[in-house]
């Protein structure tokens, strides 16, 4: 995890060689999630997400070995 003035920023990882699902707690609240591609440089904010106290839970799916950064910019709330 790493902040700066602009955002919160995480880099998450799947160490194992199958894929994996995985529902990350992360501590922000009120901005949106946004998915980063460490590879592509790709991105694309996250459908999915909710808000538990001071978290936000983030269901991520990893290929093998497969690493995200979920970064945090925008200010929002979940639309559920």
């Amino acid at each position: 995890h790493r902040s700066s003035p602009d955002a919160e920023i995480y880099f998450i990882t799947n160490q194992k060689d199958r894929d994996e699902r995985a529902e990350c707690a992360l501590r922000v609240n009120g901005r949106l999630p946004e998915l980063w591609n460490a590879v592509t440089g790709g991105r694309k904010d996250l459908p999915e997400w909710s808000v538990q106290g001071a978290l936000t839970v983030v269901p991520l799916e990893f290929a093998p070995k497969q690493s995200w950064f979920v970064v945090f910019r925008r200010d929002g709330k979940p639309s559920n």
